[in-house]
Protein backbone atom coordinates (compact mmCIF):
# COMPACT_ATOMS: atom_id res chain seq x y z
CA UNK A 1 0.00 0.00 0.00
CA UNK A 2 1.22 3.54 -0.54
CA UNK A 3 1.61 5.83 1.70
CA UNK A 4 -1.38 8.25 2.19
CA UNK A 5 -3.38 5.64 0.75
CA UNK A 6 -6.52 3.90 2.53
CA UNK A 7 -7.83 -0.52 2.34
CA UNK A 8 -10.99 -1.82 3.93
CA UNK A 9 -8.13 -3.27 7.19
CA UNK A 10 -12.04 -5.31 8.94
CA UNK A 11 -12.94 -7.97 6.92
CA UNK A 12 -16.48 -9.69 8.33
CA UNK A 13 -17.37 -12.93 8.01
CA UNK A 14 -20.19 -14.35 9.91
CA UNK A 15 -20.86 -18.40 9.90
CA UNK A 16 -24.03 -19.76 11.30
CA UNK A 17 -22.77 -23.51 12.11
CA UNK A 18 -24.39 -26.58 11.04
CA UNK A 19 -26.71 -28.29 13.27
CA UNK A 20 -25.25 -30.95 15.62
CA UNK A 21 -26.29 -34.44 15.03
CA UNK A 22 -28.12 -33.92 18.53
CA UNK A 23 -30.04 -30.93 17.87
CA UNK A 24 -32.83 -30.75 16.00
CA UNK A 25 -34.19 -27.72 13.96
CA UNK A 26 -35.12 -24.36 15.23
CA UNK A 27 -38.66 -23.71 15.03
CA UNK A 28 -39.34 -19.73 15.40
CA UNK A 29 -35.65 -18.86 14.47
CA UNK A 30 -34.05 -18.70 10.66
CA UNK A 31 -31.26 -17.24 9.08
CA UNK A 32 -31.66 -16.07 5.56
CA UNK A 33 -28.56 -14.42 3.85
CA UNK A 34 -28.75 -12.30 0.02
CA UNK A 35 -25.24 -11.56 -1.34
CA UNK A 36 -23.87 -9.67 1.65
CA UNK A 37 -26.69 -8.96 4.21
CA UNK A 38 -27.63 -11.60 6.73
CA UNK A 39 -31.36 -11.75 8.00
CA UNK A 40 -32.13 -12.83 11.43
CA UNK A 41 -35.86 -13.45 12.58
CA UNK A 42 -36.29 -13.65 16.05
CA UNK A 43 -40.02 -14.38 17.84
CA UNK A 44 -41.67 -12.15 20.15
CA UNK A 45 -43.15 -13.76 22.77
CA UNK A 46 -46.65 -13.59 24.46
CA UNK A 47 -47.68 -13.46 27.75
CA UNK A 48 -47.85 -17.15 27.25
CA UNK A 49 -44.76 -17.52 25.94
CA UNK A 50 -45.70 -18.21 22.68
CA UNK A 51 -44.07 -16.63 19.29
CA UNK A 52 -47.03 -14.34 18.17
CA UNK A 53 -44.96 -12.11 15.71
CA UNK A 54 -41.37 -11.50 14.66
CA UNK A 55 -38.52 -8.74 14.38
CA UNK A 56 -35.83 -9.00 12.03
CA UNK A 57 -32.51 -7.37 11.85
CA UNK A 58 -30.45 -7.15 9.12
CA UNK A 59 -26.36 -7.19 9.00
CA UNK A 60 -24.18 -6.75 6.49
CA UNK A 61 -20.73 -8.53 6.21
CA UNK A 62 -18.10 -9.39 3.56
CA UNK A 63 -18.67 -12.92 3.53
CA UNK A 64 -21.39 -15.15 4.66
CA UNK A 65 -21.96 -18.59 5.44
CA UNK A 66 -25.08 -19.71 6.58
CA UNK A 67 -25.50 -23.57 7.84
CA UNK A 68 -22.63 -25.02 5.29
CA UNK A 69 -21.16 -28.09 5.86
CA UNK A 70 -17.18 -28.66 5.12
CA UNK A 71 -17.56 -24.24 4.56
CA UNK A 72 -14.26 -23.77 6.25
CA UNK A 73 -12.20 -24.61 3.66
CA UNK A 74 -13.67 -21.82 1.28
CA UNK A 75 -13.84 -19.24 4.22
CA UNK A 76 -10.01 -20.40 4.33
CA UNK A 77 -9.31 -19.86 0.90
CA UNK A 78 -11.31 -17.06 0.29
CA UNK A 79 -10.43 -14.38 2.94
CA UNK A 80 -7.67 -16.10 5.19
CA UNK A 81 -4.70 -17.57 2.74
CA UNK A 82 -3.95 -13.63 1.10
CA UNK A 83 -3.27 -12.63 4.79
CA UNK A 84 -0.16 -15.16 5.19
CA UNK A 85 0.94 -13.01 1.60
CA UNK A 86 0.68 -9.71 3.80
CA UNK A 87 2.49 -11.26 7.24
CA UNK A 88 5.32 -12.50 5.31
CA UNK A 89 5.47 -9.25 3.48
CA UNK A 90 6.35 -7.39 6.47
CA UNK A 91 2.76 -6.71 7.36
CA UNK A 92 0.58 -7.16 10.55
CA UNK A 93 -2.57 -9.64 9.72
CA UNK A 94 -4.85 -10.98 12.56
CA UNK A 95 -7.84 -13.40 12.52
CA UNK A 96 -10.12 -12.55 14.89
CA UNK A 97 -13.18 -15.58 15.91
CA UNK A 98 -15.72 -14.26 18.07
CA UNK A 99 -19.06 -15.31 19.31
CA UNK A 100 -20.89 -16.90 22.16
CA UNK A 101 -20.42 -20.56 23.52
CA UNK A 102 -20.81 -23.20 21.38
CA UNK A 103 -20.99 -21.81 18.40
CA UNK A 104 -18.01 -23.28 16.15
CA UNK A 105 -15.33 -20.69 17.20
CA UNK A 106 -13.03 -23.13 18.47
CA UNK A 107 -13.41 -25.66 15.99
CA UNK A 108 -13.39 -23.28 12.87
CA UNK A 109 -10.10 -21.96 14.13
CA UNK A 110 -8.45 -25.11 14.77
CA UNK A 111 -9.14 -26.14 11.16
CA UNK A 112 -7.69 -22.54 9.80
CA UNK A 113 -4.91 -23.07 12.09
CA UNK A 114 -4.03 -26.63 10.02
CA UNK A 115 -4.60 -25.60 6.73
CA UNK A 116 -1.95 -22.95 7.39
CA UNK A 117 0.79 -25.64 7.80
CA UNK A 118 1.35 -25.69 3.41
CA UNK A 119 1.05 -21.97 2.96
CA UNK A 120 3.02 -20.09 5.81
CA UNK A 121 6.79 -21.77 4.74
CA UNK A 122 8.36 -18.71 2.07
CA UNK A 123 11.75 -18.94 0.77
CA UNK A 124 14.24 -17.09 2.39
CA UNK A 125 11.89 -16.14 5.28
CA UNK A 126 12.36 -17.56 9.02
CA UNK A 127 9.33 -18.47 10.47
CA UNK A 128 8.40 -19.24 14.04
CA UNK A 129 5.30 -19.81 16.29
CA UNK A 130 4.25 -18.22 19.69
CA UNK A 131 0.94 -18.85 21.84
CA UNK A 132 -0.50 -17.71 24.91
CA UNK A 133 -3.81 -18.05 26.69
CA UNK A 134 -5.42 -15.00 28.34
CA UNK A 135 -7.69 -15.25 31.06
CA UNK A 136 -8.92 -11.92 33.11
CA UNK A 137 -4.83 -10.45 33.57
CA UNK A 138 -3.17 -13.50 33.64
CA UNK A 139 -1.45 -14.47 30.39
CA UNK A 140 0.20 -18.22 30.48
CA UNK A 141 2.56 -19.39 28.05
CA UNK A 142 0.72 -22.04 25.70
CA UNK A 143 4.23 -24.22 25.69
CA UNK A 144 5.49 -23.82 28.87
CA UNK A 145 2.79 -22.65 31.21
CA UNK A 146 4.93 -20.27 32.78
CA UNK A 147 3.63 -16.91 33.47
CA UNK A 148 3.88 -14.35 30.50
CA UNK A 149 4.59 -10.59 31.06
CA UNK A 150 3.19 -8.03 29.08
CA UNK A 151 4.00 -4.58 28.73
CA UNK A 152 4.27 -1.28 26.68
CA UNK A 153 7.82 0.05 26.01
CA UNK A 154 8.75 3.62 25.80
CA UNK A 155 7.92 3.85 22.58
CA UNK A 156 4.39 1.81 22.91
CA UNK A 157 5.48 -0.87 21.64
CA UNK A 158 4.30 -4.17 23.14
CA UNK A 159 6.69 -6.56 24.59
CA UNK A 160 6.21 -9.87 25.71
CA UNK A 161 8.21 -12.27 26.48
CA UNK A 162 6.82 -15.87 25.58
CA UNK A 163 9.07 -18.22 23.99
CA UNK A 164 8.85 -18.68 20.19
CA UNK A 165 9.39 -22.14 18.09
CA UNK A 166 11.23 -22.19 14.91
CA UNK A 167 8.70 -23.98 12.26
CA UNK A 168 10.90 -25.70 9.28
CA UNK A 169 8.02 -28.02 8.07
CA UNK A 170 4.20 -28.45 7.95
CA UNK A 171 4.97 -31.22 9.83
CA UNK A 172 6.94 -29.43 12.76
CA UNK A 173 4.52 -26.57 12.75
CA UNK A 174 1.54 -29.19 12.63
CA UNK A 175 3.21 -31.25 16.22
CA UNK A 176 3.64 -27.64 17.38
CA UNK A 177 -0.05 -26.82 16.93
CA UNK A 178 -1.44 -30.08 18.65
CA UNK A 179 1.03 -29.33 21.29
CA UNK A 180 -0.71 -25.75 21.58
CA UNK A 181 -4.18 -27.09 21.74
CA UNK A 182 -3.56 -29.58 23.90
CA UNK A 183 -2.36 -26.97 26.84
CA UNK A 184 -5.73 -24.72 25.95
CA UNK A 185 -7.59 -24.35 29.41
CA UNK A 186 -10.73 -26.21 28.50
CA UNK A 187 -13.57 -28.00 30.79
CA UNK A 188 -17.10 -29.32 30.09
CA UNK A 189 -19.86 -26.77 30.98
CA UNK A 190 -23.87 -26.80 30.11
CA UNK A 191 -23.30 -25.54 26.76
CA UNK A 192 -20.64 -27.38 25.52
CA UNK A 193 -18.84 -30.79 26.70
CA UNK A 194 -15.35 -29.62 25.65
CA UNK A 195 -15.55 -25.45 25.78
CA UNK A 196 -12.54 -23.25 25.67
CA UNK A 197 -12.42 -21.01 29.19
CA UNK A 198 -9.66 -18.51 28.15
CA UNK A 199 -8.63 -16.60 25.08
CA UNK A 200 -5.93 -18.45 23.18
CA UNK A 201 -3.69 -16.51 20.54
CA UNK A 202 -1.19 -17.90 18.09
CA UNK A 203 1.09 -15.63 16.68
CA UNK A 204 3.00 -17.05 13.33
CA UNK A 205 6.32 -14.27 12.95
CA UNK A 206 7.77 -13.90 9.75
CA UNK A 207 11.52 -12.58 9.33
CA UNK A 208 13.86 -12.11 6.59
CA UNK A 209 17.44 -12.64 8.21
CA UNK A 210 18.73 -11.24 4.29
CA UNK A 211 17.53 -8.30 5.29
CA UNK A 212 17.98 -7.70 9.23
CA UNK A 213 16.70 -4.07 9.10
CA UNK A 214 13.39 -5.07 7.54
CA UNK A 215 10.33 -5.03 10.22
CA UNK A 216 8.86 -8.40 10.41
CA UNK A 217 5.34 -9.52 10.03
CA UNK A 218 2.77 -11.33 12.26
CA UNK A 219 0.00 -13.06 11.54
CA UNK A 220 -2.18 -13.57 14.51
CA UNK A 221 -4.90 -16.03 15.10
CA UNK A 222 -7.38 -15.16 17.59
CA UNK A 223 -9.83 -17.68 19.30
CA UNK A 224 -11.88 -15.71 21.85
CA UNK A 225 -13.87 -17.51 24.53
CA UNK A 226 -17.42 -17.48 24.27
CA UNK A 227 -19.56 -14.99 25.84
CA UNK A 228 -21.71 -16.55 28.60
CA UNK A 229 -25.02 -15.42 30.13
CA UNK A 230 -24.77 -14.42 33.56
CA UNK A 231 -28.16 -15.06 34.75
CA UNK A 232 -28.94 -18.74 33.00
CA UNK A 233 -25.20 -19.92 31.94
CA UNK A 234 -23.92 -19.38 35.00
CA UNK A 235 -26.36 -21.20 36.93
CA UNK A 236 -25.25 -25.02 36.03
CA UNK A 237 -21.42 -23.77 36.60
CA UNK A 238 -18.66 -24.74 39.29
CA UNK A 239 -17.96 -21.59 41.28
CA UNK A 240 -14.67 -22.00 39.24
CA UNK A 241 -16.31 -21.80 36.23
CA UNK A 242 -18.40 -18.76 37.55
CA UNK A 243 -15.33 -17.10 38.15
CA UNK A 244 -13.55 -17.88 34.62
CA UNK A 245 -16.85 -16.66 33.31
CA UNK A 246 -16.55 -13.13 34.67
CA UNK A 247 -13.17 -12.80 33.86
CA UNK A 248 -14.42 -14.03 30.01
CA UNK A 249 -17.32 -11.37 30.25
CA UNK A 250 -15.22 -8.56 31.18
CA UNK A 251 -12.51 -8.85 28.88
CA UNK A 252 -15.32 -9.25 26.58
CA UNK A 253 -16.61 -6.09 27.02
CA UNK A 254 -13.22 -3.99 27.06
CA UNK A 255 -13.31 -5.44 23.93
CA UNK A 256 -16.30 -4.53 22.77
CA UNK A 257 -15.69 -0.97 24.28
CA UNK A 258 -12.62 -0.97 22.03
CA UNK A 259 -14.90 -1.89 18.77
CA UNK A 260 -17.17 0.90 19.65
CA UNK A 261 -14.59 3.58 20.08
CA UNK A 262 -12.73 2.52 16.98
CA UNK A 263 -15.66 2.91 14.88
CA UNK A 264 -16.52 6.54 17.02
CA UNK A 265 -12.95 7.79 16.22
CA UNK A 266 -13.68 7.51 12.76
CA UNK A 267 -16.98 9.16 12.33
CA UNK A 268 -16.57 11.70 15.26
CA UNK A 269 -14.61 14.88 15.49
CA UNK A 270 -12.63 15.11 18.71
CA UNK A 271 -13.26 11.13 19.79
CA UNK A 272 -9.55 9.77 19.42
CA UNK A 273 -9.29 7.72 22.52
CA UNK A 274 -9.48 3.52 22.50
CA UNK A 275 -9.24 2.44 26.11
CA UNK A 276 -7.45 -0.86 25.02
CA UNK A 277 -5.07 -0.55 28.03
CA UNK A 278 -8.48 -2.20 30.17
CA UNK A 279 -7.32 -5.60 29.86
CA UNK A 280 -4.80 -7.78 29.00
CA UNK A 281 -6.91 -9.32 25.79
CA UNK A 282 -7.00 -5.64 24.36
CA UNK A 283 -3.42 -4.73 25.45
CA UNK A 284 -2.21 -7.46 23.12
CA UNK A 285 -4.38 -6.85 20.37
CA UNK A 286 -3.94 -3.32 20.33
CA UNK A 287 -2.68 -2.79 16.45
CA UNK A 288 -5.63 -3.99 15.08
CA UNK A 289 -7.53 -0.39 17.45
CA UNK A 290 -4.52 1.90 15.84
CA UNK A 291 -5.88 4.63 13.88
CA UNK A 292 -3.26 4.96 11.61
CA UNK A 293 -0.55 2.86 10.14
CA UNK A 294 2.77 2.80 8.43
CA UNK A 295 2.61 -0.75 7.25
CA UNK A 296 -0.25 -2.52 6.23
CA UNK A 297 -2.95 -4.14 8.73
CA UNK A 298 -5.75 -5.97 8.31
CA UNK A 299 -7.90 -8.04 10.46
CA UNK A 300 -10.51 -10.65 9.50
CA UNK A 301 -13.14 -11.31 12.02
CA UNK A 302 -15.34 -14.32 11.98
CA UNK A 303 -18.86 -13.78 13.92
CA UNK A 304 -19.69 -17.53 14.95
CA UNK A 305 -23.52 -17.98 15.05
CA UNK A 306 -25.49 -20.56 17.19
CA UNK A 307 -28.50 -21.39 14.97
CA UNK A 308 -30.74 -22.78 17.75
CA UNK A 309 -34.34 -20.87 19.38
CA UNK A 310 -32.44 -20.36 22.73
CA UNK A 311 -28.85 -18.79 21.41
CA UNK A 312 -30.72 -16.35 19.33
CA UNK A 313 -30.30 -13.52 21.45
CA UNK A 314 -27.05 -13.97 21.98
CA UNK A 315 -26.58 -14.66 17.99
CA UNK A 316 -27.72 -11.05 17.17
CA UNK A 317 -25.17 -9.60 20.16
CA UNK A 318 -22.50 -11.15 18.27
CA UNK A 319 -23.60 -9.98 14.83
CA UNK A 320 -24.71 -6.10 15.96
CA UNK A 321 -21.11 -5.77 17.63
CA UNK A 322 -19.35 -7.44 14.46
CA UNK A 323 -20.80 -6.15 11.57
CA UNK A 324 -20.18 -3.19 13.43
CA UNK A 325 -17.02 -3.33 12.09
CA UNK A 326 -18.59 -3.88 8.56
CA UNK A 327 -19.00 0.07 7.80
CA UNK A 328 -15.63 0.86 9.80
CA UNK A 329 -13.93 3.20 7.79
CA UNK A 330 -10.36 2.67 6.14
CA UNK A 331 -7.16 3.55 8.54
CA UNK A 332 -4.57 5.69 7.10
CA UNK A 333 -0.90 4.42 5.98
CA UNK A 334 1.07 7.15 6.64
CA UNK A 335 4.57 7.99 5.42
CA UNK A 336 6.48 8.18 8.86
CA UNK A 337 7.49 11.88 9.78
CA UNK A 338 11.32 11.46 9.04
CA UNK A 339 12.42 13.82 12.16
CA UNK A 340 11.30 10.73 14.50
CA UNK A 341 14.27 8.24 14.69
CA UNK A 342 11.77 5.37 14.87
CA UNK A 343 11.42 5.86 10.88
CA UNK A 344 14.78 6.45 10.43
CA UNK A 345 16.43 3.49 8.09
CA UNK A 346 19.92 2.57 8.36
CA UNK A 347 21.40 4.28 7.00
CA UNK A 348 19.96 7.42 8.21
CA UNK A 349 20.76 6.15 11.68
CA UNK A 350 24.90 5.84 10.51
CA UNK A 351 24.30 9.61 9.66
CA UNK A 352 23.37 10.63 12.85
CA UNK A 353 25.63 8.50 14.69
CA UNK A 354 28.31 10.07 12.64
CA UNK A 355 27.17 13.95 13.45
CA UNK A 356 26.75 12.84 17.01
CA UNK A 357 30.18 10.99 17.92
CA UNK A 358 32.22 13.00 15.48
CA UNK A 359 35.82 11.38 14.45
CA UNK A 360 35.97 9.44 17.60
CA UNK A 361 33.84 6.76 16.28
CA UNK A 362 35.66 5.99 13.21
CA UNK A 363 33.18 3.18 12.04
CA UNK A 364 29.34 3.97 13.24
CA UNK A 365 28.44 0.51 11.52
CA UNK A 366 29.98 -0.85 14.82
CA UNK A 367 27.20 1.03 17.08
CA UNK A 368 24.73 -0.38 14.56
CA UNK A 369 25.92 -3.17 12.43
CA UNK A 370 22.14 -3.69 10.67
CA UNK A 371 19.17 -1.88 12.39
CA UNK A 372 16.72 0.18 11.71
CA UNK A 373 15.52 3.53 13.25
CA UNK A 374 12.79 1.35 14.70
CA UNK A 375 15.03 -1.70 15.93
CA UNK A 376 17.77 0.56 17.38
CA UNK A 377 15.13 2.88 19.11
CA UNK A 378 14.34 -0.34 20.83
CA UNK A 379 17.79 -0.67 22.33
CA UNK A 380 18.32 -0.47 26.36
CA UNK A 381 20.62 2.42 27.40
CA UNK A 382 23.03 0.17 28.91
CA UNK A 383 23.37 -1.53 25.56
CA UNK A 384 23.32 2.03 23.49
CA UNK A 385 26.08 2.82 26.04
CA UNK A 386 28.05 0.43 26.26
CA UNK A 387 28.42 0.42 22.02
CA UNK A 388 29.28 3.56 22.25
CA UNK A 389 32.07 2.94 24.61
CA UNK A 390 33.00 -0.39 22.66
CA UNK A 391 33.00 1.35 18.99
CA UNK A 392 35.55 4.44 19.81
CA UNK A 393 37.91 2.47 22.02
CA UNK A 394 36.92 4.43 24.93
CA UNK A 395 37.80 7.50 23.65
CA UNK A 396 33.95 8.04 24.46
CA UNK A 397 33.76 7.93 28.68
CA UNK A 398 30.50 6.70 30.28
CA UNK A 399 29.63 10.40 30.24
CA UNK A 400 29.68 11.29 27.01
CA UNK A 401 28.12 8.22 25.67
CA UNK A 402 25.08 8.91 27.65
CA UNK A 403 24.50 12.61 26.95
CA UNK A 404 24.54 11.19 23.11
CA UNK A 405 21.52 8.49 24.31
CA UNK A 406 20.18 11.48 25.50
CA UNK A 407 20.12 13.35 22.62
CA UNK A 408 19.09 10.49 20.66
CA UNK A 409 15.61 9.85 22.96
CA UNK A 410 15.14 13.95 22.64
CA UNK A 411 15.02 13.42 19.10
CA UNK A 412 12.46 11.02 19.66
CA UNK A 413 10.13 12.93 22.31
CA UNK A 414 10.20 16.56 20.11
CA UNK A 415 9.04 13.99 17.32
CA UNK A 416 6.18 12.88 19.11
Amino acid sequence: MEPGSTFKDFVVCVRVRPLLENETAPENVSFSQTFNTMVVKEPRLNFRNQADSFKASTFKADYIINKVENSIVDLYLSQIKDMVKMASGGGTATVLAYGQTNSGKTYAISNICRFLANDILKPNLKVSLSAIEILGSHVTDLFTSSKVTVLEDILGKLQTNETTHAIDSPDSYLSLLDDVLANRRSSSTFKNNSSSRSHAILRLSFADPSQPGSETGTLSIVDLAGSERAASDSNHHTPEQRKESIEINKSLMALKECIVRRSQACTRTGVNYIPYRDSRLTLVLKEIFELTTCKPCRTVVIASVSPLDVDVSASVNTLRYATSLFYMPPRIIEKGDMKNPWNWSHEEVLKYLREACGTLIEDPALVCPTESGAQFCRIPENEFINRLITASNEKINYKRARAIYLSFWKEIVDAR
